[in-house]
């Protein structure tokens, strides 16, 4: 599948042991080029499906199935474990994270509030 194949290249690509600012830059940064250059992963802002791919890849069940998801997560994780944060402030900073990449900036405002 081209998805699969572009997120592998992300995780190919990307130094997942950088600056955490600087990873998550460059994340965002690649996440825009594959979309703009892409027209299946275009339809992630197509607002006649938008709602249903966010909503399902938002659920337990897309994130499960998703293995970059399942990648972020874990690197995430470890990383952010092994720099002291407690397991709380991890699961919520990568919860606001998610909500950043899915949902867009005016939600994740909302969603990631409580993390100022």
């Amino acid at each position: 599948m081209k998805n699969n194949r572009a997120r592998q290249a992300m995780i190919e690509e990307i130094d997942w042991q950088m600056d955490m600012v600087e990873l998550v830059s460059q994340i965002f940064g690649r996440s825009r080029s594959l979309v703009s250059s892409n027209k299946i992963l275009k339809e992630w802002y197509n607002p006649a499906i938008a709602d249903e791919l966010h909503g399902y890849y938002s659920s337990q069940e897309g994130k499960v199935s998703n293995p970059f998801s399942q990648f972020l997560v874990e690197t995430f994780t470890s990383r952010m474990l092994a720099e002291g944060y407690s397991q709380d402030k991890n699961s919520g900073y990568f919860t606001c994270l998610q909500s950043f990449l899915l949902h867009g900036y005016a939600n994740h405002r909302t969603r990631c509030a409580r993390f100022k």
